[in-house]
């Protein structure tokens, strides 16, 4: 399965998790990662996505999340 998760999705972790939605969003999140990792799912990322991740004023928050487009 491909998937294309929107730029709010990987700032999520970032985000105060003391919220209960907040906490199981980034638990969710980070499944998914891990589901891509063992090629379970595929990664789709765009141009725009990476566009808008550099355009993220916290260049360390853009950094971390950072994008490579092939």
């Amino acid at each position: 399965m491909k998937l294309y998760l929107d730029l709010c999705v990987y700032n999520r972790p970032f985000d105060y998790q003391r919220y209960e939605r907040v906490a199981l969003e980034t638990s969710i999140f980070t499944y998914i990662l891990e589901k891509i990792e063992t090629g379970a799912y595929i990664l789709v990322v765009s141009d725009a996505l990476a566009y808008e991740n550099n355009k993220n004023p916290d260049s360390l928050k853009a950094e971390f999340i950072g994008f490579e487009v092939k």
